[in-house]
């Protein structure tokens, strides 16, 4: 065989192999990378889901709660007036289907449109329950209210139910307030929580803790068992737990999103990098046959270059001078390589915008995510901090946005002064942070002592173009052990900040 042709055969394979392994790589990097942020989108949305729906039910039994406490109910001797309270509630909240109050045996003796007025529900759970404490229930069909209650578009009406005992002013249990809450509220919550995004796209579904069927999602599963499908959808969930003082029904929140959809970007790119290396391809087998002859000397320092470039090591290719086609071969080789080490580059560009709040620099939520992955690999204990600026919402207010924005800016910066290089601030909301430490003392010491140093340093006046800006900052103290998720420790944290807000704001409290 021709020496040329050995040249041809060979400058074919190397460059076929090598697009092979480049293409490869990068499709299977940029696969990995795309999915594991998609994954982190959909995680994300069910937890804003299940927060969401734990917050709603919180605010609707706090506000029977209310009513329950108010002198009329400590009687139940003015029925008019506990009549009118019920429907102002109503009015006010309209997820309230219906609300009512019973006496001691279960009679409903005043209600919301008098509807059930008089009539007897003490073999109802809503009662049964209520008469021994606060009872909240799961999603359950229309009974009783089923052919009482409007129902324009004729679907079946699904209720959950809240209820409290009352008691007189002795202490001694004289009935039960009872509310029904319109399931329609959750699709409510799912709207807004889709509207940022496109919601074509993706799906949520709501599933029972009790027995596994789905509660809210695609009208024909409703009622049926959640059938995972990861071999057609990337999927991720979220537990509704709870809120503040509300346990929660530990609903299972699924968000998924079809495959082909989510990751229609990757397949678009490996397409781009086949059809760039079928290019190259052929024109390097022209180049190889045409200039076979010519090259054939120099071929084994190229070679031997392209086999560095092939096991991962960065290649060092010559450049040859004297002979025209070796050099413009040199020269497509040293193009090819920056061309793959742009991509590289642009592949790093994109998980660095990822992970980065566009706003004032430093780390998002996806950012603190991967960082307490990487960090407690080694460490066993973490402080954790959860900051609330106080007064952020008049500046906004007051000198607008541009002023807003340059306040979260400065208060980022003068966080980072306050922690070492190797621990983190994120931004995790509008004027939400969260600060991991990691101590070398007591987690809650050292949280201590960080938060007091950033109270003092928030506090110092902002200064925007010739205004004097004042904000404080309210924080929540609390530790991540081995053996925890992330979510339960800010979740904790973010308890503290709530009893700092509470207690008088620009404080902390553990």
């Amino acid at each position: 065989m021709k020496l040329s042709t050995h040249i041809y055969i060979a400058i074919s394979l190397i460059v076929l192999i090598l697009m092979l392994i480049s293409s490869i790589t990068i499709g299977v990097f940029t696969g990995n990378s795309m999915r594991k942020k998609v994954e982190q989108a959909l995680s994300e949305t069910a937890f804003h889901m299940a927060d969401k729906m734990d917050q709603f039910m919180w605010s609707r039994s706090g506000e029977l709660y209310t009513i329950s406490a108010l002198e009329p109910m400590k009687t139940l001797d003015n029925v008019d007036e506990i009549t009118e309270l019920l429907n102002r509630l109503k009015l006010q909240f309209p997820s309230f289907s219906w609300i009512g109050v019973t006496d001691v045996n279960g009679t409903v003796i005043a209600a919301t449109d008098d509807i059930l007025k008089g009539g007897d529900i003490s073999q109802r759970p809503v009662y049964q329950q209520g008469i021994k404490g606060e009872y909240i229930g799961d999603v359950h069909e229309a009974v009783l209210l089923a052919d009482l209650l409007p129902n324009p578009t004729g679907e079946l009406m699904q209720f959950v139910d809240i209820s409290f005992p009352l008691t007189d002013n002795s202490g001694n249990t004289i009935g039960v307030i009872a509310a029904h809450l319109s399931w329609e509220w959750a699709r409510e919550v799912r709207a807004t929580v889709l509207e940022p995004i496109d919601n074509d796209q993706i799906e949520i579904f709501v599933v029972s803790a009790v027995d596994g069927s789905v509660l809210l999602g695609d009208e024909a599963q409703i009622g049926k068992m959640y059938e995972s499908d990861k071999s057609r959808f990337i999927e991720a969930s979220s537990i509704a737990d709870g809120y503040l003082n509300y346990n929660g029904l530990n609903w299972t929140i699924y968000v998924r999103q079809d495959k082909t959809t989510a990751l229609s970007s990757v397949h678009y790119l490996q397409w781009v990098i086949w059809s760039i290396g079928a290019v190259l391809f052929i024109v390097f087998v022209l180049l190889g046959r045409y200039y076979g002859k010519a090259i054939s000397k120099p071929l084994d320092t190229l070679i031997k270059a392209l086999d560095q470039a092939r096991f991962g090591e960065k290649p060092a290719l010559p450049t040859h001078k004297g002979v025209l086609e070796i050099e413009r071969l040199s020269e497509t080789l040293h193009e090819l390589f920056d061309a793959l080490n742009i991509n590289m580059a642009t592949i790093n560009t994109l998980e660095n915008v990822v992970n980065t709040d566009n706003l004032t620099g430093i780390s998002n939520r996806t950012g603190l995510k991967n960082y307490f992955d990487l960090t407690t690999r080694h460490y066993k204990q973490l402080s954790v901090l959860s900051i609330d600026l106080d007064g952020f919402k008049q500046i906004n207010d007051q000198y607008g946005h541009e002023a807003g924005d340059f306040v979260l800016c400065e208060v980022a910066k003068r966080l980072q002064m306050t922690i070492r290089d190797h621990e983190i601030v994120a931004r995790i909301g509008g004027d939400e942070f969260v600060v991991l430490l990691i101590p070398n003392e007591t987690p809650l010491d050292i949280g201590s002592l960080v938060a007091r140093r950033i109270i003092d340093v928030i506090n110092k006046p902002f200064i925007f173009h010739s205004f004097s800006l004042q904000v404080g900052c309210s924080i929540g103290c609390s530790s991540w052990n081995e053996g925890e998720t992330l979510k339960i420790a800010i979740q904790r944290s973010d308890e503290a900040l709530y009893r700092a807000k509470s207690a008088g704001k620009n404080r902390f409290e553990n």
